[in-house]
């Protein structure tokens, strides 16, 4: 899982005594070269830029506001040897991050965290080259998988020594592994599929 941070980017700050200002840019150029076994070569690339915002105040000594913004632009290119198969991807998401503390006393303060993080594919998720397991039974990757997003929300509220909190996530178009049998025959067929949503609600 990713998301953005400040400490991954080369950061400029304005500082006073109540306020902060941070930006910054990042740039990364990644190249993978995975060797399954002798019958099987895939090669990924992979480049993120991004650009990062971050503002931190605070109003009557009492209330800290943090609130922050990432922009990121991902190019992918997967080329499967064995297959002669090319698959590019280009996409782009924001990332916006909000987090607000309030303290009552010197004992008590609530809190409340938002944040949206990415989950991108691994390189074997999208190797499209097909792995028997048995004669019945093969797994492949799925070089049009997507990348998933979630946000997440908690509340939390100290008293002394005690902490609670409550948290809500959301995934969208998350991803997992999907059997198929094969029309006309008994063969089933393992691949990762873009097809769930989902929430989840704690404490």
């Amino acid at each position: 899982m990713r998301h953005c941070s400040r400490e991954s980017f080369l950061v400029a700050v304005i500082n006073d005594k109540n306020n902060q200002l941070a930006t910054g840019i990042n740039y990364s150029n990644e190249s993978y070269i995975i060797h399954i076994n002798r019958s099987n070569s895939f090669i990924y690339d992979e480049s993120i830029q991004a650009l990062y915002f971050s503002i931190n105040k605070t109003f009557f000594e009492k209330l800290e506001a943090q609130i922050g913004l990432c922009g990121e632009n991902t190019i992918t290119k997967g080329y499967s040897k064995t297959l002669d198969q090319t698959n590019k991807r280009n996409y782009f998401n924001l990332f916006p991050s909000i987090f607000l503390n309030y303290t009552f006393n010197s004992y008590k303060s609530l809190s409340v965290n938002y944040n949206r993080r990415i989950d991108r594919p691994s390189y074997g998720d999208l190797n499209p080259f097909r792995f028997y397991n048995t004669s019945y039974n093969y797994s492949e990757g799925n070089p049009f998988l997507n990348s998933y997003l979630t946000d997440n929300i908690e509340i939390a509220y100290t008293y002394k020594n005690l902490y609670t909190s409550i948290y809500w996530n959301h995934i969208s178009n998350g991803f997992n592994e999907v059997t198929y049998v094969e029309p006309n025959s008994i063969i089933q067929r393992v691949i990762p599929n873009n097809f769930f949503n989902q929430q989840d609600l704690g404490f």
